[in-house]
């Protein structure tokens, strides 16, 4: 019961002071309401002469907790204000404790008048009732609309599509509401990925490349452009599953392969969480030390990382000797080491024989990359074909389950029947998603790999020697993976494509020198017969 209902009727309205709340959020329940000073504008407009204070929030009413709305209610209890506006009640609350914290102040007559643009209150038993119903309906509302954005996200998500924004590598495509690669920085977002997988960067270091040599940036999503991207946002996006093309959900883990196009395969994937987990994981490179082979490789006895340093010999004539090694950071709680510290050069006369025997000259690189061209042109067809095959498989599978749940919705078939069945087509369609996607990437990387390799192999020695930290780590990673150094011998895990680069290349680059000093009318014929002898 109202405290003193008469007052209600006998309170002049020029007498109270008020306090307009005006609300707005980004919930999607909230997207077709009025804005802020549109909503200041009606109340201006419609309730002239009073003595209004605005108090304005952009925070959602679902929960109570909102900081500016508790104390308008403080203040109004206090005495400061008597009366509240608001445009409609959902401006006030769409939730159940601050729906009767309004309701009982108007019941013990601290609320002394409460107006709404689009809504009429009056002080009555009925009024107080038809007020809750307004306040509750808001209230099923967004409980309703939660519970079916979670159920679409659900679906879409086990239908490979992602249900938040767009991480750093990708951008929204707003009409077809799925995610595809940034043309600008997909391409350097996979570079990054690349830059890991050698194992000779740490986050920090890559992070700091992409920043520093490649001016990478955040998406431009506001008028004053994308920012430089920080190491958190590089380690969450070695750490996410959706940039091998697998979507989790959040509430049961469960995994689903996605639609887009994923930036590296789930092993690079797992690798990449290892590396990063990595306790001996380099730390990065001080910027005025210059180890090119620092962090790229590891202790052959006891498989912790190796480390560089420079010593530095006073002679007592006054010469200085700067000398710089290579040797093992000894952190393993596990295994002894012994192993000695290598001298720079030492090593660096190693990889220059190494990188000898697989290096290849641009006339070699440009052959390569036309037998590249060709046989891409012959498997387009080929390749189209299958995925079109699969496409057509997972469309079909899908109606399937569409018509399950018709036939469960229709009570024709039981609830476990639809498990059953719903289970089985799932099962498939999860397998037709992965195996597309394994189509699509296996050709691309393919590509990748072998374009890769020949532009680091190319003129290998004069960017070992000249070029930039990267630009040797790079030449370094095409020689092989997992590189070891024991009793100061360096050795490498070959590539197995780089086999038979290694076996016929001093061949074919005499072959080109001949064509190169033959006469003309031979040289056509002659370059063809090695264009042959290297596609194979």
């Amino acid at each position: 019961m109202i405290k003193n209902i008469t007052q209600f009727f006998n309170v002049d309205p020029k007498n109270l002071k008020y306090i307009a709340y005006v609300r707005k959020s980004t919930e999607e329940s909230d997207r077709q309401a009025m804005s802020i000073e549109a909503q200041m504008d009606a109340i201006k407009k419609q309730f002239p002469g009073l003595k209004i204070k605005f108090i304005k929030e952009s925070m959602s009413a679902a929960k109570p907790g909102r900081e500016l709305f508790n104390k308008m209610i403080d203040d109004v209890e206090a005495g400061k204000y008597q009366g509240i506006i608001a445009w409609h009640p959902d401006r006030l609350s769409r939730n159940a404790p601050d729906a009767s914290r309004i309701v009982w102040d108007i019941q013990q007559g601290i609320i002394q008048d409460l107006k709404f643009c689009n809504f009429t209150f009056e002080p009555t038993p009925e009024g107080i009732m038809m007020l809750q119903m307004i306040m509750s309906q808001a209230q099923y509302f967004s409980a309703k609309l939660s519970k079916d954005v979670k159920r679409g996200n659900a679906k879409k998500r086990e239908q490979g599509g992602v249900t938040y924004c767009a991480p750093t590598g990708y951008i929204n495509n707003r009409l077809t509401r799925e995610i595809e690669p940034d043309p600008e920085r997909f391409p350097l977002m996979q570079k990054a990925f690349r830059l890991m997988l050698t194992g000779s960067y740490s986050v920090a270091e890559v992070a700091r490349i992409m920043r520093e040599e490649w001016g990478y940036t955040t998406f431009k999503r506001t008028r004053s452009g994308g920012k430089p991207v920080s190491n958190q946002t590089i380690y969450k996006a070695f750490c996410n599953p959706l940039y091998a093309g697998i979507i989790v959900d959040p509430h049961t883990g469960e995994r689903f392969p996605a639609k887009h196009q994923p930036m590296i395969t789930e092993a690079e994937h797992e690798e990449i969480l290892k590396l990063v987990s990595r306790k001996g994981m380099p730390k990065g490179t001080p910027r005025n030390k210059n180890f090119p082979l620092k962090g790229f490789m590891r202790c052959g006895n006891c498989g912790c990382m190796i480390t560089a340093e420079e010593r530095v010999k006073h002679q007592k004539n006054g010469n200085t000797h700067v000398y710089r090694y290579y040797r093992c950071t000894h952190k393993s709680k596990e295994k002894f080491c012994r192993q000695p510290a290598v001298r720079e050069e030492v090593l660096w006369n190693q990889l220059e024989h190494l990188i000898d025997q697989y290096e290849i000259t641009p006339k070699l690189y440009e052959l390569g990359m036309r037998a590249l061209r060709e046989i891409a042109d012959k498997e387009l067809e080929e390749r189209d074909s299958v995925q079109d095959t699969q496409t057509d498989a997972i469309k079909t599978t899908q109606k399937q389950l569409d018509r399950l749940l018709d036939l469960l919705t229709d009570n024709i078939i039981t609830p476990d029947d639809y498990a059953k069945k719903s289970a089985q087509l799932k099962e498939r369609l999860i397998n037709l998603q992965e195996e597309q996607a394994e189509t699509a990437l296996r050709s691309r990387n393919w590509y990748e790999i072998v374009g890769t390799t020949l532009t680091q192999l190319t003129s290998a020695t004069e960017k070992f020697n000249n070029g930039t930290l990267e630009d040797k780590k790079q030449v370094l990673s095409a020689l092989g993976s997992n590189p070891i150094l024991t009793d100061g011998r360096l050795s490498f895990e070959e590539y197995f494509w780089l086999q038979p680069i290694k076996k016929n290349k001093q061949v074919l680059i005499d072959e080109l020198e001949k064509v190169r000093t033959a006469p003309q009318q031979m040289k056509n014929a002659s370059e063809e017969a090695v264009y042959q002898h290297w596609c194979g």
